[in-house]
């Protein structure tokens, strides 16, 4: 079980990938009904959770679309708000997952091709 984070210089995001011993462990991850889901490292609870599909490397894979972090106040810029979860799990029973955090402050849905421009240098289905 492991927490990886990369900043990208190629799209205004943070990528935070989390390795999982057991498939079990990831499956509330992607329940929007989950009390225990949380938002950006595990603080605060996500908002307005929307379960969906993405094409990633050219499978569909379940994703999770949500609010990961709201300001206390109107005053307050949101810096890193939009989220997405992506299920990267291949074969066997380790779970693999990525989530993709805007830091640009917009408060529109992490788009499918920053998705795919994010994760085309991996080789997500091998574990590379």
């Amino acid at each position: 079980q492991g927490q990886y984070y990369l900043t990208p210089e190629s799209a205004p995001a943070m990528m935070i990938v989390f390795r999982f011993d057991r498939q079990a462990e990831v499956e509330r991850l992607f329940d929007p009904e989950s009390t225990e889901n949380k938002g950006v490292f595990g603080v605060g609870a996500i908002q307005e959770p929307e379960a969906g599909v993405v094409e990633v490397q050219g499978r569909e894979t379940r994703c999770l679309r949500f609010k990961a972090w709201v300001p206390d106040s109107d005053d307050e810029p949101n810096t890193a708000g939009m989220s997405i979860r992506v299920d990267l799990t291949g074969e066997g029973e380790k779970g693999v997952m990525v989530q993709i955090v805007r830091t640009d402050g917009r408060p529109d849905p992490v788009p499918d091709d920053m998705v795919t421009q994010l994760l085309e240098p991996f080789d997500v289905w091998r574990g590379k």
